[in-house]
């Protein structure tokens, strides 16, 4: 059965509201598709100055919704804006806009698994703000949630139109069970630097191309590391295109500077504006320069906006999406690549007790300001999402009946010495009473992981909330080294701790051998003598 969720918002915007599901109405083709040839564009509709400001305008299709997470150069974590791709109509002439959500409640997202790069949402009479680029809900509107169809992310988006979920049973489409596909394959890279009103991008474009490829030389980029850390079965590749009358607009080197004259930097009052500001009409411009929204000439961009923007964020990017956005020399440095660019494959931050990125033994955690360093993968969890090397996954649920293993674990850098079949790199215990997974992985620190920040010859364990492999943060709990033992408490709900140990470490031969042990069993008391 199709079916669409309705949210009512009450009139303060904070009150609960009303779940109900109901058949979806059938849509037309022309809602779904995207619009290649309305008249007008999006000034066209008001940009009106006299009276009563910008015109706005309603909107008529659901938007893709797309969800952000930023880093800041204190490392605090901040709740950022809603935002959401225009379909069909919505589009008003232009082939690309994104917009800010206003209306939505706090909480309303994690509340009703909504999916970055897979929920769509439909309100009526919200109103579509060109100039400011956002989208605004009424009081009392009903929120109706679909759903994109195949869960697999953005980057597998393109041609897709737009579905309700399917669903057999009473429940709406619930994000959080989809699994995504692993990430393989050759993918496309496009970079943008730009050169605006009163500020320039500082590195070139030569620059920018040997930081991000490895085209003069450079030694850890973001090319080398996926390609390293994958084993080849993940990489990326310099942007091309040639389908254009003005012929290519991209050079030789993966890199195109966008000219932005009457972009400024600086707002009236001379203090930087958001990094919003340029990141959107970028993205507008740069879709009516190449006859194609960005993510069709690529699968996936980076844009190095100029320095000066409102001061405290290194970078941040879209989730399951193709956009990542850095602040001038970020793009340059590889953890800022890597980490901004998980975000886009729909891993979360690796934390470790409080600290959001505190998980400094993977490119989730910290990113660090240096153009050759740090040589390092991702940790346990996010390698399994990942799903480059199920061959050597473990996996232990109820489906096993049984959560006692032993074996030997190999680091990620040292696979190519591993037996298929008798050694394994991860293994994944779900707590599915706790809505929980384990992991366990052995933290090899050579090679391409040999500056791993912490945890290095390590057995690491960490949890992730929420089990799967859908967008969740991962948290380190427990670092062994040789006869070290984590015990997990009360596993399953039974009461009892789940035990992980190391039984022995030899770096040698690049093998840690680690036991899992979970005895539900009361043990039977011994005779008591009369």
């Amino acid at each position: 059965m199709k079916i669409a969720q309705i949210l009512t918002i009450a009139a303060a915007g904070l009150a609960p509201w009303s779940v109900v599901a109901r058949e979806a109405e059938p849509k037309s083709g022309d809602h779904l598709r995207r619009a290649q040839g309305n008249s007008g564009n999006g000034g066209g509709n008001g940009n009106g100055n006299g009276g009563g400001g910008n015109i706005k305008r309603k909107a008529k299709n659901e938007c893709l919704v797309v969800l952000s997470d930023k880093q800041y150069e204190d490392h605090h974590e901040e709740e950022q804006p809603v935002e959401c791709e225009m379909q069909g109509e919505d589009l008003n002439g232009t082939k690309y806009k994104m917009v800010k959500i206003k209306g939505i409640p706090p909480g309303y997202v994690k509340l009703n698994n909504i999916e970055s790069g897979s929920t769509t949402i439909f309100a009526d009479g919200s109103d579509i703000d060109d100039d400011n680029y956002e989208l605004t809900i009424p009081n009392g509107a009903q929120i109706q949630l679909g759903n994109r169809g195949n869960g697999n992310g953005y980057g597998n988006r393109k041609g897709n139109g737009f579905s309700n979920a399917e669903n057999e049973g009473d429940d709406f489409y619930n994000a959080n069970s989809g699994r995504r596909l692993a990430q393989l394959g050759a993918k496309s890279l496009l970079v943008v630097r730009f050169e605006i009103q009163d500020a320039t991008t500082t590195s070139s474009e030569t620059a920018l191309s040997d930081s991000i490829f490895g085209t003069s030389g450079d030694p850890v980029n973001l090319k080398s590391q996926y390609a390293r850390c994958s084993y080849n079965q993940f990489t990326f590749e310099m942007a091309t295109d040639t389908s254009h009358d003005r012929g290519a607009l991209i050079g030789d080197d993966g890199v195109y500077t966008m000219n932005m004259p009457t972009m400024s930097i600086k707002d009236a009052a001379g203090v930087g504006v958001d990094s919003s500001v340029i990141r959107n009409a970028a993205a507008t411009q740069g879709a009516e320069e190449f006859g194609k929204a960005l993510s069709d000439v690529a699968d996936y961009t980076m844009f190095c906006l100029p320095p000066g923007t409102a001061s405290g964020w290194i970078a941040y990017a879209y989730v399951n999406h193709w956009l990542s956005v850095y602040n001038d020399r970020w793009c340059e440095y590889p953890s800022a690549q890597m980490h901004e660019v998980g975000h886009n494959l729909g891993l979360a931050h690796a934390g470790e007790a409080t600290a959001a990125y505190g998980d400094q033994s993977g490119m989730m955690g910290y990113s660090y300001s240096s153009d050759d360093s740090p040589k390092m993968c991702f940790n346990g969890p996010k390698t399994y999402q990942l799903g480059w090397f199920p061959a050597y996954h473990v996996d232990l649920s109820s489906s096993t009946s049984d959560f006692n293993w032993d074996g030997n674990l190999v680091g990620f850098a040292e696979k190519a010495n591993a037996v298929v079949g008798v050694d394994k790199m991860i293994i994944r215990i779900q707590d599915e009473v706790a809505n929980q997974d384990i992991y366990v992985h052995f933290n090899r620190q050579l090679s391409f992981n040999s500056e791993t920040y912490e945890g290095g010859n390590q057995v690491m364990v960490a949890t992730r909330q929420g089990g799967g492999t859908f967008y969740s943060a991962s948290t380190l709990v427990a670092k062994l080294g040789d006869l070290g033992k984590y015990s997990y408490p009360n596993f399953r709900g039974s009461g009892k701790p789940l035990i992980i140990e190391v039984l022995s470490m030899d770096l040698t031969t690049g093998r840690a051998n680690v036991a899992v042990i979970f005895d539900p069993v009361e043990p039977t008391p011994a005779p008591v003598s009369p």
